[in-house]
């Protein structure tokens, strides 16, 4: 489900974003295996060198969705592309702030990065963390 609401963000961006980012949701097992369960968009702009995050529609959807759902924890973030980029460091250290505020059991941010270029003829996925 978490992936399928990546590509339909990806699909209903703006024609100007090059990619979509947003926050990952989850929950981290006994074993230390973290869970992704939901995800929600994360509007931002990036100009030259610059990324901006809305965060106060972030910490918005985050109070929203532990309404819901109150164990689901900031696990980290998602963005769409073929690599990771220098505005993707910016963003991963927004994210791993965003885990220090927790205080709970992840202390590192897991950045899931979804090519959706299809030039491999496939959906390729990757993760980074640390």
């Amino acid at each position: 489900m978490v992936l399928l609401t990546i590509l339909d963000h990806f699909t209903r961006r703006e024609e100007s974003q090059s990619r979509v980012i947003g926050s990952l949701l989850g929950v981290v097992g006994d074993n230390g295996d973290i869970e992704i369960r939901n995800c929600f968009a994360v509007p931002h702009t990036e100009e030259n060198d610059n990324v901006l995050l809305d965060i106060p529609y972030h910490q918005n959807m985050l109070e929203l969705y532990h309404k819901v759902n109150p164990k689901e924890l900031i696990v980290g973030w998602y963005s769409t592309g073929v690599a990771v980029s220098q505005l993707s460091v910016i963003v991963h250290k927004f994210f791993d702030f965003e885990l220090e505020k927790q205080g709970k059991e992840i202390s590192k941010a897991v950045h899931l990065l979804v090519d959706t270029s299809l030039k491999t003829g496939k959906l390729n996925i990757k993760a980074y963390s640390g």
